[in-house]
């Protein structure tokens, strides 16, 4: 009978507590919005690639590699030509090997690079590369970044 009672009193007792810890912290109300906002995902980053036609992803890239970022381009002025900025990454589940180019063009769309070079690099899975240029001539008014597969 004595065991009978303390397991009754032992289950008041934790049910008090647990009771009186659940209406000081304010019971069952609603929880207020919190004033921090949640953290960025990966993928609320991702900015379409398919808004920039002059982001040229071949040989299935576009499944592997997403934008980060606007591009950033400077405009030329007197004393600079114009300049580009890509950020992609890559979303592959190993690294990527690619080759890019960029091509510039005047304002009425006249090729000003019409042999550019590729360059490869390396992209490892879930990193992240910039690609840059800066136009040679004056004249350059357009871009276009070409990424494939090496």
């Amino acid at each position: 009978m004595a065991i009978l009672l303390r397991r009754v009193f032992l289950h008041v007792v934790v049910w008090a507590a647990t009771f009186f810890i659940v209406v000081s912290s304010g019971g069952c109300q609603p929880k207020k919005p919190s004033p921090i906002p949640p953290p960025r995902t990966a993928m609320s980053e991702v900015i379409l690639v398919e808004n920039y036609p002059s982001i040229l992803l071949r040989d299935g890239l576009h499944k592997q590699l997403t934008l980060l970022e606007e591009p950033n381009v400077k405009a030329p002025t007197a004393s600079s030509t114009l300049s580009v900025r890509v950020r992609l990454r890559s979303v592959a589940d190993k690294t990527l090997l690619v080759r890019y180019r960029f091509r510039f063009y005047g304002a009425d769309r006249e090729v000003l690079t019409p042999n550019p070079v590729w360059y490869t690099v390396d992209i490892p899975s879930t990193h992240d590369r910039t690609f840059e240029a800066r136009a040679l001539q004056h004249s350059a008014a357009q871009w276009e970044l070409e990424v494939a597969k090496q």
